[in-house]
């Protein structure tokens, strides 16, 4: 294939050995917390995109499952699930399949999740991790629960 598949590659294999090396040296507290901050950056490139759906979540689920993740949201008594298809491999382009990749890496997931529903709902939001394929789950599952002041 072409230069950018070895690229790639590449971004991967060392994405992940600089994620390990940031948990040997920070602990898996600091470095959670550093790539929350990342996936809220993340998220906020797509901010554009959230803010048109304000007031709209059946529209902005069927925005996601049309999206390239397809990810399946449902709520139910105030409590917001949003599940990946079943996959072997992470979404993150910088992750994928790349064995040996940190568990502390999901709170990258985790800071774009918290971004994205709090621009869409506008109120605080709490997001947990239910499953992720990185930790060797089927699909990557959150939790989202708005938060009441």
């Amino acid at each position: 294939m072409g230069d950018e598949d070895w690229r790639l590659r590449f971004a991967k294999k060392r994405y992940t050995r600089l994620l390990e090396i940031l948990l040997r040296r920070m602990g898996e507290k600091a470095l959670g917390e550093v790539l929350k901050e990342l996936g809220s950056y993340c998220a906020g490139l797509d901010d554009e995109r959230i803010v048109k759906h304000r007031g709209d979540f059946v529209g902005y689920c069927a925005y996601i499952k049309q999206s390239a993740s397809g990810d399946t949201i449902t709520k139910e008594n105030g409590v917001i699930t949003m599940t990946s298809g079943e996959r072997s491999a992470c979404f993150c382009p910088l992750i994928g399949d790349t064995p040996g990749v940190p568990w502390a890496a999901c709170s990258c997931s985790l800071g774009w999740q918290e971004h994205t529903w709090q621009t869409l709902l506008q109120k605080p939001v709490r997001v947990e991790l239910k499953e992720s394929v990185v930790r060797g789950g089927k699909a990557c599952t959150f939790v989202i629960k708005v938060e009441e002041k």
